[in-house]
C-alpha cells in the first residue's frame, strides 16, 4: 500500500459535481523503450464529452507542480507525435523522436526545481529541445471543474 505522499506514484484527479471527469498518473516507468528515465505522466485520460475545455491542462499542471513539490525535476511522457500539441501547451518539449515501433515520441518538462533529471544515457545534444515556458492553454475550460484531487 503506498502511504507516503511525498513520493511517485500519485493520481491526478478532476472533479465536477463530485463525479471524477478526468486523471492522470505519475509512475516509476511507462516506456519499455527508455527505461532509464524517470518518473513519467501516464493514462491521461479525460471524459469524452468534456474534451477541449482544458481540464487535461489542468490536470497536468498540477501534476507537474506536485513533482516539483516533491523534489521530481522533470517528468517524462511517452504519446504518440500527433498528440504532443496537447503536451507542448502545457510545458512538455520532445526530448527523443521514433521511439519503439510506433510513431511516437518521449517527451520532457522539467520543473520548477530546476535542471532535467540526469540518466546516465542523455541523449546527444542534437535531439534535446528545451521546454518552452507553460503559457495558459488555448482551450481553457468555458465553465471549470469543481476541482483537482491530487497530492
Amino acid at each position: 500500500m503506498h502511504t507516503r505522499k511525498d513520493l511517485v506514484p500519485y493520481t491526478v484527479v478532476a472533479f465536477a459535481d463530485f463525479a471524477p471527469i478526468g486523471s492522470c498518473s505519475v509512475i516509476e516507468n511507462d516506456c519499455v523503450h527508455r527505461q532509464q528515465y524517470a518518473p513519467w505522466v501516464a493514462a491521461v485520460y479525460v471524459k469524452p464529452e468534456l474534451r477541449h475545455r482544458g481540464v487535461a491542462s489542468m490536470i497536468l499542471q498540477e501534476a507537474a507542480s506536485i513533482a516539483a513539490r516533491i523534489g521530481v525535476e522533470g517528468l517524462y511522457i511517452d504519446c504518440l507525435a500527433v498528440t504532443a500539441p496537447v503536451y507542448e501547451k502545457n510545458g512538455w518539449a520532445v526530448y527523443e523522436r521514433e521511439v519503439g515501433d510506433k510513431d511516437s515520441v518521449v517527451m520532457l518538462r522539467t520543473t520548477s526545481t530546476g535542471s532535467p533529471p540526469r540518466t546516465g544515457k542523455e541523449p546527444n545534444q542534437s535531439t534535446l529541445q528545451t521546454p518552452a515556458s507553460v503559457t495558459p492553454a488555448a482551450d481553457a475550460p468555458v465553465a471549470p471543474p469543481s476541482g483537482i484531487a491530487g497530492r
